[in-house]
């Protein structure tokens, strides 16, 4: 059995790294602003400007869903020569 890892309030650690490679995680944040303010960072930085990043407000809950494995491809056979 494995462990999971747990913060002090008994809670799933969901920045470890077994969490993030078993299950899509999706904080339920809008991060449509950040985004664009972080596609202008080197106009900023070459205008020697300073901006907060934008909030990202919450707003769905989280949400938990087990990574889909892929389908195995199953070979053709080959054709018959007559």
């Amino acid at each position: 059995m494995t462990d999971i890892a747990t913060d002090e309030d008994g809670m799933i650690d969901i920045d470890d790294v077994i969490i993030r490679s078993t299950l899509i995680i999706d904080d339920g944040c809008d991060w449509t602003a950040y985004n664009v303010w972080s596609m202008n960072a080197r106009r900023r930085m070459r205008l020697g400007m300073y901006e907060q990043p934008p909030a990202r407000p919450k707003v769905s809950e989280i949400k938990l869903e087990p990574v889909k494995k892929p389908k195995k491809k199953s070979q053709r056979k080959a054709a018959a020569v007559d």
